[in-house]
């Protein structure tokens, strides 16, 4: 999820309605998720989030920049919060409870948002960034953001080793 999708902009997104996605809801072993959001698979803990507010980090933080994205998401884990930076291009919905604060480190932090493929780990948190299926667009380009084309990594859950699979290869 998503910068492109029906749900409201600000974060934290609730999932999909179910008018924008009948046929997805409808259908067996597909969920959607709100973004953030926490999901346990095999006793491994998982914080999925779309990744938005990378983008304030990157173009806020020194030194940060999108072929360094890990260290961005090791900032977002140092700092328990998803969205620390405000005011940024990351719009933020008042809400009673602070949704993006990570109350407790997960096993494995995802994002995905900026299309490039990176993984690391930060003090215990296996830390992986998805790549994209298309290719670099021109906001991308003004961005200086290349895009991993095709390549998934695969996060193994006996071991959270992450093997990149290559789709275009």
């Amino acid at each position: 999820m998503r910068n492109h999708d029906a749900a409201r902009k600000a974060l934290p997104q609730p999932s999909i309605p179910k008018d924008y996605a009948e046929t997805l809801y409808d259908a067996r072993n597909i969920y959607s998720l709100g973004n953030p959001s926490r999901i346990s698979l095999h006793k491994v803990e998982f914080l999925l989030y779309h990744g938005r507010s990378l983008d304030d980090i990157v173009g806020f933080v020194p030194n940060i920049c999108y072929d360094a994205l890990e260290i961005a998401m090791k900032l977002l884990m140092r700092c328990r919060h998803l969205a620390p930076i405000y005011g940024g291009k990351t719009p933020i919905a008042p809400e009673k409870q602070d949704y993006l604060v990570i109350e407790k480190p997960p096993d494995v932090f995802h994002a995905g948002h900026v299309h490039v493929v990176k993984h690391d780990n930060y003090g215990g948190t296996l830390l992986v960034n998805s790549g994209a299926w298309q290719t670099q667009t021109d906001f991308m380009r003004r961005l200086g953001l290349i895009p991993v084309l095709g390549v998934a990594p695969i996060v193994n859950l006996q071991d959270l080793q992450v093997i990149p699979v290559n789709f275009v290869s």
